[in-house]
């Protein structure tokens, strides 16, 4: 992790590291695949699924092979709630989810 000092070809000094080395935090669509995360952050109250199908489709209750788990209750708006999985997509079972319900959040160097 270290380049040649401009000022001293005989010397090397840290190289920077891009902020998408810190890792990333998304807040994708319900029913769309994303990338596997390095855990989920429920935001609003609801019960959610998430569905860690490799292939098909995720637009209905379940993908082709009806994976789809319910895997998380937020019986209050007590504030953001930590889920150590990682699914590829989410969908909310008793109401309309939307953008921002849930996070993926993604650590480490993300590109």
């Amino acid at each position: 992790m270290y380049q040649v000092d401009p000022s001293d070809n005989t010397k090397q000094i840290p190289k920077s590291r891009p902020v998408s080395a810190y890792g990333k935090a998304e807040t994708p669509e319900m029913k769309k695949f994303a990338s596997r995360p390095s855990y989920v952050l429920v935001n609003k109250e609801g019960i959610y699924a998430f569905s860690y199908a490799n292939t098909g489709s995720v637009g209905g209750s379940h993908d082709h092979r009806g994976v789809y788990v319910t895997g998380s209750v937020l019986d209050d708006a007590a504030g953001p709630m930590r889920l150590d999985i990682q699914p590829n997509a989410w969908r909310r079972t008793d109401g309309t989810g939307a953008v921002g319900d849930i996070t993926f959040v993604y650590r480490g160097d993300v590109g």
